[in-house]
């Protein structure tokens, strides 16, 4: 086992579109996590973010929570522009419900929230490769069991 570091990121909205906004930070990394993987963690967005460091783009998160990978532009001890797009793109999509065999009905979605409406923080774990996600499938009428691991790094 290993621990994660975590520190909590405030980000402040310089910039308001009708479907973006922008949110940037000055971070600086502690010393201590030299030689980590550090990662942005966005608890919950809406509904896709993209991440950069600097003018440096570092991945992307969809809705609604994920993280992305910030130690290849962040380094300890230097101070570091944290900027975040969000665009919240699903307002005015037609969807179905389905109540019925024969009963659907056509509606507007909309969202009751957009940008970043989770928290917000820097994590840190040893760097190297781990195990990412880890899916059971099972099967009652062959009597079988499998495990598929996917690993990061």
């Amino acid at each position: 086992m290993y621990s994660v570091d975590k520190v909590e990121v405030i980000l402040t909205v310089p910039s308001i579109e009708e479907t973006q906004a922008w949110y940037e930070r000055e971070i600086t990394i502690p010393d201590a996590w030299a030689g980590r993987d550090i990662t942005l963690v966005l608890n919950r967005v809406s509904t896709d973010a993209e991440v950069f460091v600097g003018d440096e783009r570092c991945g992307e998160v969809n809705w609604p929570y994920g993280e992305v990978k910030i130690s290849p532009h962040a380094k300890p001890g230097t101070p570091s522009l944290l900027r975040v797009l969000v665009t919240a793109d699903a307002a005015g999509a037609a969807r179905e419900r389905f109540f019925d065999f024969h009963y659907t009905v056509t509606e507007k979605t909309e969202l009751s929230s957009k940008g970043l409406i989770g928290d917000v923080w820097l994590s840190s774990r040893p760097a190297g490769a781990r195990i990412e996600d880890v899916f059971v499938i099972t099967s009652v009428r062959n009597s079988e069991l499998a495990i598929d691991v996917e690993l990061e790094n």
